[in-house]
C-alpha cells in the first residue's frame, strides 16, 4: 500500500487526475459532514463527477448504508474497472473498503481520510468492516486500498471530540512502541491542539504499517494493535445499542485503562503505570456515564470479540510502556471489576 503525504492542495489535483485516468469511472463517497467541510477543499465543482453522500456517524456503518452504496453503483453501471474514493473518517473508509472488496468480487478503493482516527488507524492496514446487530466491525474483509492520501489540513475542520477520538489510537501506538517522551509530556499538560499532534502522525502511520507488513491478516503479532479494544469495543457497542453513540476513541481510552488495570490484577502490570495512565486519560477525556446495570451486558458483548476462541475472552494487556501480555484469557469478573473502578475513581470534567 502506498501512503502519499500531500502538503499542498495543488498536489491533490494531480493525484485525482491520475486516479481518474486509470479507471473507467470513479465514484466519490462522502458523508454529510465531509461533503460540507472537506469536499470544497479537495475538488472543484464538476457536474460530471459522480458523488454519493452517505449519512454520517458510526450508527450508520451498517448493512442499510451498504445497500445505498451498492444501489448507486448498479444504477450508474459501475464495472470492475471502476474505483471508489472514500472522503471521510474511519466510518467511511471502513464501509467503502468493505463495499469495494465485495462489489463484483472486488474493485479498487482509494482513501482520503479526513479525521485523525481515519489517518492514523482506520485507513492503514487493510481492515474493512461494518457493524451488525450492535456488534462492532463483526462483518468485514481484509482488502488493502490502492493508495491512502494524507492531507493534514483536513484536521483543521474537526470538532475537538473527533481530535480526541483519533488521539486514543495514537496513545495506543505509543504504549505499544514508545518513540517519544515529548508525546506523553504533551498529554500530561491536558491541552490538546491539532497542530501539536501533526508532527506525530507520520510516525504513527509508519509504525502501524510495519506491524501490518509483518502480519497482514492478524494471525500473530498484529493482534497487539487490539490493545484496549476488547473492553473498548464492548463499551462502544453498548452505547450503540442505547442509540447514544460515542466517539470510538472515548471508548478506547476507557478500554486502555481497564485492560491495564486487569493486567495489574492478574499479576503482570505495575501499579505506577496504571495510575499514570488513569491521570492522563481522566485529564483529557470526559467521563463516560456507564450505569452499574450495564456492566453485565458490556461483559457479554466482550464475549463476541473477534480475538476470542473456545468461548474464552482474550485480550492484549498493557503492563508498562512497551510491555504487553499476549493473548491473556480474562473473565467477565475482571472486566466488571475494572469498569467498577473506572466508575468509582475517575473524575468528571
Amino acid at each position: 500500500m502506498a501512503i502519499i503525504h500531500h502538503q499542498y492542495l495543488q498536489s491533490v489535483s494531480a493525484s485525482v487526475g491520475r486516479i481518474t485516468s486509470a479507471h473507467s469511472q470513479v465514484i466519490w463517497v462522502t458523508d454529510t459532514n465531509t461533503l460540507q467541510h472537506c469536499w470544497p477543499l479537495l475538488h472543484n465543482s464538476n457536474s460530471t463527477t459522480l458523488v454519493i453522500t452517505l449519512p454520517a456517524g458510526e450508527e450508520n456503518k451498517n448493512w442499510e448504508t451498504c445497500e445505498k452504496l451498492f444501489s448507486f453503483l448498479i444504477e450508474n453501471k459501475a464495472d470492475r474497472n471502476s474505483a471508489l474514493i472514500a472522503l471521510g473518517g474511519g466510518m467511511i473508509t471502513d464501509l467503502v473498503g468493505f463495499c469495494a472488496s465485495v462489489y463484483k468480487r472486488g474493485i479498487a478503493a482509494y482513501y482520503y481520510p479526513t479525521s485523525l482516527l481515519g489517518m492514523v488507524d482506520a485507513s492503514v492496514g487493510g481492515k474493512t468492516g461494518i457493524d451488525f446487530r450492535g456488534l462492532k466491525n463483526i462483518i468485514g474483509t481484509f482488502q488493502e486500498p490502492k493508495e491512502v492520501h494524507i492531507l493534514p489540513d483536513f484536521l483543521n475542520t474537526l470538532p475537538q471530540q473527533e481530535v480526541l477520538s483519533g488521539l486514543a489510537e495514537m496513545m495506543k501506538h505509543q504504549l505499544i512502541a514508545p518513540t517519544s517522551d515529548s508525546f506523553w509530556e504533551m498529554l500530561k499538560l491536558g491541552t490538546i491542539e491539532v497542530n501539536d499532534l501533526k508532527p506525530f502522525i507520520a510516525n504513527t502511520i509508519a509504525f502501524k504499517e510495519s506491524v501490518v507488513e509483518e502480519d497482514p491478516e492478524e494471525e500473530d503479532y498484529r493482534k497487539v494493535l487490539n490493545t484496549g479494544h476488547t473492553v473498548g469495543h464492548a463499551i462502544e457497542s453498548w452505547f450503540l445499542e442505547q442509540e447514544k453513540p460515542i466517539p470510538h476513541g472515548y471508548a478506547l481510552a476507557v478500554g486502555l485503562f481497564c485492560e491495564a488495570y486487569i493486567g495489574w490484577r492478574v499479576g503482570y502490570g505495575k501499579p505506577e503505570f496504571v495510575k499514570e495512565l488513569k491521570v492522563i486519560i481522566e485529564t483529557i477525556y470526559p467521563k463516560l456515564i456507564i450505569p452499574k446495570t450495564a456492566l453485565e451486558t458490556i461483559c457479554n458483548l466482550a464475549l463476541n470479540d473477534k480475538k476470542n476462541s473456545n468461548t474464552e475472552i482474550k485480550a492484549i494487556l498493557p503492563a508498562d510502556y512497551g510491555v504487553f501480555i499476549w493473548d491473556q484469557v480474562i473473565t467477565k469478573v475482571h472486566i466488571e471489576e475494572a469498569l467498577s473502578i473506572y466508575n468509582k475513581h475517575f473524575n468528571s470534567h
